[in-house]
């Protein structure tokens, strides 16, 4: 059985543009796949869009209001759609390998179906982005109060059926190095205003969003968690694992410290006893600049607010 390491950082208002950077770099630079990453990051000091590896900025945001309020547009290396973020947003990250997804996997089905794509295609450990998404759910889902009925849905975190909360994007390499990251925007609180001031509706979207607009379509983790009956119970009637801290969850440290709650619960009585051979907590993102130094290949960007070019 394999063991792995976790490297866990947690910070404030580090710029999500400098985060991206390090994020594909340490994917595409470190070859100690038994590495694996989580990053916590609450907000970013400078309002920006943030749209997918192939979006159009045409397609995607009011461009000449965004032009007029200076908003940066990032594009960045992994998939996915456009948000807004800002110093209410919180991000969270995983850089992982295959062999940590197939032998972690929280649902043995997941495993299962990896297990056997391996043997009938005759080749490495092989993972598809709703690997990944399944993963990520079997993660959080503790987390959440039962009653917000948390669900991932198609590549969405939603409540209730159909309230977006957070948004995903993946990559996945091959080759040798076998890796992948997988990064989350958490709305903790947004202004929908703004959400309509600077992005158009998609003409791609998700089905069960259908023609809502980003105010209908949205909640944020703040209104959502502070209006639960749930949070104002102790840890043992919160969601399905007692990793709740005993004061409620009102700001968005809070909410990060579920996070963590949850990976050292899994760490010391859960499913990554005994494989997580150690935790190494890094203060500071700036630690990990040498990988972005050595990266010869960085795909994340600021672009034009006029065309898709590199500034």
């Amino acid at each position: 059985m394999s063991k792995f390491k976790l490297i866990l950082t947690k910070q404030k208002q580090f710029p999500i543009y400098e985060l991206l950077k390090i994020e594909e770099s340490i994917m595409r630079v470190d070859k100690q796949k038994e590495n694996i990453y989580i990053f916590l990051n609450e907000g970013t000091p400078q309002k920006s869009i943030i749209m997918g590896a192939s979006g159009q900025v045409e397609k995607l945001v009011f461009k000449e209001t965004v032009k007029q309020d200076n908003i940066p547009i990032i594009k960045r290396f992994t998939g996915g759609g456009t948000v807004l973020v800002d110093h209410q947003t919180v991000f969270v990250s995983f850089i992982g390998s295959n062999k940590f997804l197939k032998e972690l996997p929280f649902d043995k089905s997941l495993q299962n179906k990896i297990l056997k794509r391996e043997k009938e295609e005759e080749q490495q450990i092989k993972v598809y982005p709703e690997d990944i998404m399944k993963w990520t759910s079997g993660f959080y889902s503790p987390i959440f109060p039962q009653s917000l009925q948390f669900e991932l849905k198609e590549n969405d975190y939603i409540f209730h059926g159909g309230k977006k909360f957070g948004g995903n994007a993946q990559y996945i390499t091959g080759g040798k190095l076998q890796r992948w990251v997988h990064h989350t925007s958490f709305l903790w609180d947004y202004h929908p205003n703004l959400m309509e001031k600077y992005l158009t509706l998609p003409e791609k979207k998700p089905e069960y969003r259908s023609s809502r607009s980003h105010t209908d379509f949205l909640t944020s983790l703040k209104f959502s968690l502070n209006n639960c009956p749930e949070n104002n119970l102790n840890s043992e009637n919160y969601g399905n694992a007692a990793v709740v801290p005993e004061n409620n969850v009102k700001e968005a440290k809070d909410f990060i410290k579920l996070i963590e709650n949850r990976i050292f619960d899994l760490c010391q009585n859960g499913e990554w006893k005994d494989r997580i051979e150690d935790i190494k907590e890094v203060n500071d993102f700036v630690s990990f600049q040498p990988f972005v130094k050595e990266n010869t290949m960085i795909r994340t960007k600021i672009v034009n607010h006029d065309e898709d070019n590199e500034e």
